[in-house]
């Protein structure tokens, strides 16, 4: 990581310091743009994360992220022009795979051997929408699931405590995970 990377990171970590109720929804912001994104989306979207809780406008939190070095504008990315699109930098991403969040999720994951690899299918299926009854009909014979029987709602209870997935008409998983399956899974 560059010394310029470096510093983002102290100064993102500062912000996340500084403004603590802010820190699952700037967390969610970073992760919400490792897709690039128009400034509307990310404005829209961190009023979503606040939720009318907080007393700073997305535009002015949009702007910190950018100060930090969080964020930044995209250019032409594998030669589609997207100007005017924000995507989290390699500072926001290291601060983004470092996070409680994302060390919470790490922990449920890794808590029990056994059952990893039903917790990442259960990430990778939820991927795309997906209903309760999808899911059981999905974990349909696991073996891993029968001795002791382990219901597939307990996956679902405790990746959702830990962020990994969210509840929006269908379990889905979040942003914030797409990125940790990429990097164990190559997905």
């Amino acid at each position: 990581m560059s010394i310029e990377s470096k510093r983002s990171v102290e100064r993102i970590d500062n912000l996340l310091e500084g403004q603590a109720s802010l820190r699952i929804p700037i967390y969610r912001t970073l992760a919400y743009c490792l897709e690039p994104r128009s400034a509307q989306e990310v404005e829209a979207a961190i009023e979503r994360f606040i939720g009318g809780q907080s007393i700073y406008e997305s535009a002015s939190i949009l702007a910190w992220l950018q100060a930090t070095g969080a964020l930044e504008l995209a250019g032409e990315m594998e030669g589609d022009p997207v100007g005017n699109k924000w995507v989290v930098t390699t500072a926001g991403r290291s601060v983004l795979n470092n996070s409680i969040p994302m060390r919470r999720v790490k922990q449920v994951i890794e808590a029990t051997p056994k059952y990893r690899d039903s917790y990442l299918r259960l990430l990778v299926f939820c991927l795309v929408p997906r209903t309760r009854e999808e899911i059981e009909r999905h974990f349909e014979g696991d073996p891993a699931l029968e001795e002791p029987e382990v219901h597939p709602t307990a996956f679902i209870g405790e990746l959702e405590q830990a962020g990994a997935i969210e509840w929006n008409t269908k379990w889905k998983t979040t942003d914030l995970v797409k990125d940790f399956l990429q990097e164990v899974l190559g997905i």
